[in-house]
């Protein structure tokens, strides 16, 4: 038996553990798995923005405690590195701010608060549902699993934006990526710029479609 921090974990409660992890837990886990992999495409905005090293720009990003500060770093950086990006961080920036909030909702979620569903690549547009407590069977889980899943393909959505943002820095065959932020038309939603970006991503490295 391995021992914990503070006591060793017995077969009871790993039993106990188990019966717990339901499909939601599964859920939840893939979200803020999602959200990570977000964090990890801004380190890589960070490298760039500041002129650094990877690890450099790893740590300072991750001893960055509030995501507000983070991105503070990152707008002044860029505000010295490429002024013309600043306003598409700053749309980015609006977008990532709420997809914070969602996943604080998911990190500190109780059954008994209130579910909050979104629309993919879309504007936030928020409703509130009873309060979880007063459904029972199919209809809990249902606005469980829609939150859940809904996070998902927004966070899917923006950890695409944010690659899409930094990767012509790298590689310069992606420059027109670089002119469509510049360009960047306020009125875009998430979902449109994704897709206007793929469908500026050169012919050579399209994703092969299967035979």
């Amino acid at each position: 038996m391995s021992e914990g921090v503070w006591a060793a974990v017995t077969d009871d409660a790993i039993t106990k553990i188990r019966e717990q992890l339901d499909e939601f837990g599964a859920l939840r886990a893939a979200a803020l798995s999602r959200y990570a992999e977000i964090e990890e495409q801004l380190v890589q905005v960070m490298r760039w923005a500041v002129g650094c090293e990877y690890e450099i720009a790893h740590i300072i990003f991750h001893r960055t405690i509030t995501t507000r500060t983070r991105y503070a770093i990152i707008g002044d950086a860029l505000a010295r590195r490429d002024e013309r990006s600043i306003a598409a961080w700053r749309k980015l920036q609006s977008w990532l701010s709420e997809i914070d909030r969602r996943r604080n909702e998911l990190v500190h979620w109780k059954p008994d608060q209130l579910a909050t569903i979104h629309v993919a690549g879309e504007e936030s547009h928020v409703s509130h549902q009873p309060a979880l407590t007063s459904l029972v069977g199919s209809s809990r889980k249902l606005i469980l699993d829609k939150h859940l899943y809904q996070f998902i393909a927004d966070a899917t959505i923006m950890r695409d934006l944010v690659n899409r943002f930094w990767l012509p820095s790298r590689e310069p065959a992606f420059q027109s990526w670089r002119d469509i932020y510049h360009a960047l038309p306020l009125h875009l939603r998430p979902g449109e710029l994704l897709r206007s970006l793929n469908d500026a991503m050169p012919q050579g490295l399209r994703p092969k479609r299967p035979d």
